[in-house]
């Protein structure tokens, strides 16, 4: 009886390793919820959006976009920490969440403990805009209007945006007043109607290459010391006499912690086949003024423990320790 019994033993070994590779290759077996920081219709939802078409195709499972805005981004990044860790919430976050908050007041996460780096997914690219009503034609300009008129040009930039802002102030001698919105679609309705002078969005926003390319808003300054193909007659930093601070940010996508290296390992295998298409470039970053990056978990996690060093940087010019 006993070999008889033996004899279906490697049979059902076979067994039990089908059903756990059958296992692995379900997932994901329903939708993802995928949380974002920002409100919709701005250039970041927008890429989440694009996002989860490609990654429908690809997994069989839709990405299902969650807005979670406000307190610099702090809503989001709790909802992701604080979820399930089966595998089912994905969320979207900047070095605001990782590398800068954590240094300037109590946020209710530990991004270190409580959050799973999955893949860094791209950089965000930046410009300095003036609305036409801002009699300059260039930074240089800008900075000699700024001294003569103190205070008398407003401005806004969201996250860690702003932080660099604040630096090309000190390096500068600008003299402008900023202001907080909500949400980019309050200040891209300021700027557009001239209550807000000067606005530093991610170049994916709607209208912000064709608005520059045309004249119909100037164009003043791009971070670090190469161009940007899209907006290539803004000058960089560099060009502009500044130091090559070029630090851009960046949107990674997390797990919440103790979800299983496998998923998390899936999940940026499949962003960063998307995201590195040759078609998903051209239709979406491209135009939306992002750049490709991608990876591994092992990768980004190195990456965010380097970029400690920067956010260290950063929050030492923010204006609110609170």
């Amino acid at each position: 009886m006993i070999c008889r019994a033996l004899r279906f033993a490697p049979c059902l070994v076979f067994l039990l390793c089908a059903v756990n590779v059958f296992a692995q290759q379900a997932y994901p077996s329903r939708p993802v919820t995928f949380i974002l920081p920002v409100p919709p219709g701005g250039a970041l939802d927008i890429f989440a959006r694009a996002l989860n078409q490609s990654f429908t195709a690809r997994a069989g499972q839709p990405l299902l976009i969650e807005n979670r805005p406000g307190a610099d981004f702090v809503i989001a990044a709790e909802a992701c920490a604080r979820a399930k860790p089966d595998g089912y919430t994905l969320c979207m976050l900047l070095r605001d969440n990782t590398s800068i908050l954590p240094l300037i007041r109590k946020i209710p996460y530990d991004p270190d403990k409580d959050l799973a780096p999955v893949t860094n997914m791209v950089n965000i690219q930046n410009v300095l805009v003036a609305h036409a009503s801002v009699p300059v034609k260039n930074f240089k300009e800008l900075v000699e209007y700024s001294k003569k008129n103190p205070n008398e040009l407003n401005w806004s930039a969201f996250g860690s945006s702003q932080l660099l802002i604040e630096w090309v102030k000190q390096q500068s001698g600008l003299q402008m007043t900023f202001v907080r919105y909500k949400g980019q679609q309050d200040a891209n309705k300021d700027f557009l109607g001239g209550r807000l002078h000067l606005y530093y969005p991610a170049i994916g926003n709607t209208g912000i290459p064709q608005d520059v390319n045309s004249g119909k808003i100037t164009g003043l300054i791009v971070a670090g010391s190469k161009r940007i193909a899209l907006i290539p007659n803004v000058p960089t930093f560099v060009e502009m006499g500044l130091p090559n601070f070029d630090v851009r940010s960046w949107l990674g996508a997390f797990m919440p912690a103790g979800v299983s290296r496998e998923v998390t390992t899936r999940i940026a295998a499949d962003f960063t086949a998307i995201i590195r298409s040759p078609e998903f470039i051209e239709k979406y970053l491209v135009r939306g003024g992002f750049e490709p990056l991608g990876g591994t978990p092992e990768e980004f996690a190195a990456f965010l423990r380097e970029d400690k060093k920067v956010g260290a940087i950063m929050a030492k010019l923010a204006t609110r320790p609170e």
